[in-house]
């Protein structure tokens, strides 16, 4: 992994798993590792390493972020539910994408059948 994040050769995800105090004894060194890419560690078990945020990515495209609406459900989704134009956490969701998002509609595992008034 190391060689891959010095050669610049990152595919556009990366997700490291394991067991919690492993990933704890590395944590800052990979993250000094991957200066420049984002890392996101949501869950005690897994690190997501990404080329840019899931907000930077969508940023790219010619489109408003007043015009997109995003769901997400734990801290990789933060810059995304923060950079558009309404964002919506799952009822299950990490805390800190259910303090930014605009609405809380059901969780994983639910029918997307949530109407979220003022929203769509």
């Amino acid at each position: 992994m190391a060689m891959l994040l010095k050669e610049s050769i990152l595919p556009a995800m990366l997700v490291v798993c394991g067991e919690e105090m492993v990933l704890d004894s590395i944590d800052s060194r990979l993250r000094s590792i991957a200066r420049g890419a984002c890392v996101v560690r949501f869950f005690p078990h897994s690190f997501d390493i990404a080329v840019s945020s899931k907000g930077q990515a969508l940023a790219r495209y010619s489109i408003s972020a007043r015009e997109v609406l995003v769901i997400g459900n734990a801290d990789n989704d933060v810059e995304m539910i923060l950079w558009a134009g309404k964002g919506l956490a799952m009822k299950n969701s990490t805390e800190k994408p259910l303090v930014i998002a605009d609405a809380v509609i059901l969780g994983n595992g639910k029918l997307p059948t949530t109407k979220v008034e003022g929203l769509c």
